[in-house]
C-alpha cells in the first residue's frame, strides 16, 4: 500500500504574489535609510538603516516572484533617492543652514570702524530673489554717544540686483536689512558703516540669514 505524499503542494504564483506587502515594508526601509544618510551624515544609525535595508532587499529578493522582483525594488530604490534628494535641498535651503553659512570677514561677528570693508559671504546657495540678514549692532564704547543710533550700512557688490544697498542701523539691537540680488549660487557682498564718527567702533552679528 502506498502512503500518499505530504509535501506540500509549490505555490502559484497568485500566492506568491499575496507577499506584496513585504515590499511596503522594504520601501519604508529603505525611505528612512535615505533620511538617515542625509540627516545624519556619517552617524552609526545611518549605517545600521543602510545595513537592515540592504538586507532586506536581499531576502525579499529570493522569496518575490521574479516579474515582480525588478519593477518593486526599482520602485522602493526610486523613492528612497527622491526623499533623500527632497531632505537634501530642503536643508541646503533652511533658515538654520543659510544662517550657520553666513558669515563677515569670517566670522558670525565683527567690530567695524567707519568705512571699514566687511566681507559679507553666504555659501549656501541663492534659493530666491531676496537675502534677508538679522544684524545686532552694538556700540563698542559705552562712554559716548551711540554709533549706532546714526550709522548706516552700506551694501555693494556684483550679486546684488541693484548697484547699492543702504539700510539704517535701527539703535543698539537687531537691525533686519533686505537685500535684492541677481541671479548668484553664492552670495559674495562688501559691506561699510557710514554716518559714524572716526573714532567710533561698532559690533556687527549676524543673528538670522534666510533666502525668500
Amino acid at each position: 500500500m502506498t502512503t500518499p505524499s505530504t509535501s506540500p503542494a509549490p505555490a502559484s504564483d497568485s500566492e506568491q504574489d499575496g507577499g506584496w506587502w513585504r515590499f511596503v515594508i522594504l520601501t519604508v526601509l529603505l525611505v528612512a535609510t535615505a533620511g538617515l544618510i542625509v540627516l545624519g551624515g556619517t552617524s552609526s544609525e545611518a549605517f545600521i538603516g543602510a545595513a537592515l535595508s540592504a538586507a532586506g532587499a536581499v531576502y525579499q529578493a529570493q522569496r518575490a516572484p521574479e516579474r515582480r522582483q525588478v519593477l518593486a525594488l526599482l520602485g522602493a530604490v526610486a523613492l528612497a533617492v527622491a526623499v533623500g534628494l527632497a531632505v537634501l535641498v530642503y536643508r541646503q535651503h533652511s533658515p538654520e543652514q543659510v544662517f550657520a553659512q553666513t558669515t563677515l570677514n569670517g566670522e558670525h561677528r565683527v567690530v567695524a570702524e567707519r568705512y571699514e570693508p566687511i566681507r559679507v559671504r553666504v555659501d549656501a546657495d541663492a534659493s530666491g530673489g531676496q537675502l534677508r540678514l538679522v544684524l545686532d549692532a552694538q556700540d563698542v564704547d559705552t562712554s559716548s554717544a551711540s554709533c549706532v543710533a546714526v550709522g548706516t550700512l552700506r551694501f555693494t557688490g556684483s550679486d546684488l540686483a541693484a548697484e547699492e544697498t543702504t539700510a539704517a542701523l535701527a539703535g543698539p539691537g537687531p537691525t533686519i536689512v533686505t537685500l535684492d540680488l541677481a541671479t548668484s549660487s553664492h552670495v559674495r557682498l562688501e559691506a561699510q558703516l557710514d554716518g559714524i564718527d572716526s573714532a567710533c567702533r561698532v559690533s556687527l552679528e549676524v543673528r538670522g540669514a534666510q533666502f525668500q
